[in-house]
């Protein structure tokens, strides 16, 4: 079942999200905040989890995400971390991202 943002605006109330939330559970908000529209901008916070976050399994839910909201945003997130990925997470990331080997 779809939260609406108020739902999301709660629950960032009560439990400071942001601020106060161990990893696996901190890609599972920023996914969340993405998809809800919670953010306004959600690009610049997602851009610094992402910096510091190379787990496969929450890498692919935020990058797909992004993607939706906009391609040239993710890539140019993509591009500024993909160096301190794994190389079988850039290969999955590149293939959502629409980006060659090349770039």
């Amino acid at each position: 079942e779809k939260l609406s943002l108020e739902a999301v605006q709660i629950i960032e109330k009560d439990f400071e999200m942001r601020t106060n939330i161990r990893h696996l559970n901190r890609a599972t908000w920023q996914l969340l905040t993405i998809k809800t529209g919670y953010q306004e901008s959600p690009f610049s916070e997602a851009s610094e989890y992402l910096g510091t976050n190379g787990r496969l399994g929450s890498l692919i839910p935020i990058y797909k995400a992004l993607n939706e909201k906009s391609n040239e945003k993710a890539r140019e997130i993509y591009l500024v971390n993909s160096e301190s990925y794994h190389p079988i997470a850039r290969k999955h990331l590149s293939a959502i991202l629409h980006i060659s080997d090349s770039q």
